[in-house]
């Protein structure tokens, strides 16, 4: 008769609950995500790409209204002259959530450059989901809603998204999925940006 707690067996059953808590767990997705963004997948979008120019569909600063928690709004059109950083996320998102620590640290790099505008915006426009979840994993940089309407071409069917506007008002990035924001490539990329 074969033995019911052998090595193997055991293995086999922490092998299956490590699956089922990655399928049902938001936080251990991300977890496994971030482990992948340290090794170097997952890179920012640091060079226009054909695929970037051909998705681009504003050559001027989007109409694009949004919101603070605190009730103070700011629209896209009034930015000039900037670098924008949009990051389009939500609270429930895998690669959302595993992509935030980098956006924090590059958040912390550009805060203080008045030439760099960054505007995390939850994709679900609930603040009371996505306030709390800041301040539970102390992310620093400010959560903004959609206060109109949403811009064609601005955000398709992928969270996050990660559109990086020019200080010319043209969208010269957009990323769709997970990336490692605290990259020097994509630092190098942005400082090119703001040299312009």
């Amino acid at each position: 008769m074969k033995k019911l707690f052998s090595w193997s067996n055991l293995a086999s059953v922490a092998f299956a609950i490590l699956i089922i808590v990655v399928v049902v767990n938001p936080q251990a997705k991300a977890l496994i995500l971030q482990g992948l963004m340290k090794v170097g997948l997952f890179k920012a979008p640091v060079e226009n790409t054909e695929a970037t120019k051909s998705s681009v569909t504003h050559n001027t600063l989007p109409d694009l209204a949004l919101i603070a928690p605190d009730g103070k709004q700011i629209n896209l059109k009034d930015q000039k002259r900037k670098v924008i950083i949009i990051n389009f996320w939500a609270t429930w998102c895998p690669p959302c959530i595993a992509e935030m620590p980098s956006i924090n640290v590059m958040y912390g790099r550009y805060k203080n450059n008045p030439k760099v505008l960054f505007l995390s915006v939850d994709a679900d426009n609930d603040f009371s989901k996505s306030v709390p979840f800041m301040q539970r994993h102390n992310y620093s940089f400010p959560v903004y809603n959609i206060a109109g309407p949403l811009p064609e071409g601005m955000i398709y069917n992928a969270i996050p998204t990660t559109i990086i506007i020019d200080k010319n008002g043209t969208i010269v990035a957009r990323h769709e999925g997970a990336a490692d924001y605290a990259d020097d490539s994509f630092y190098k990329y942005i400082d090119g940006l703001i040299a312009q």
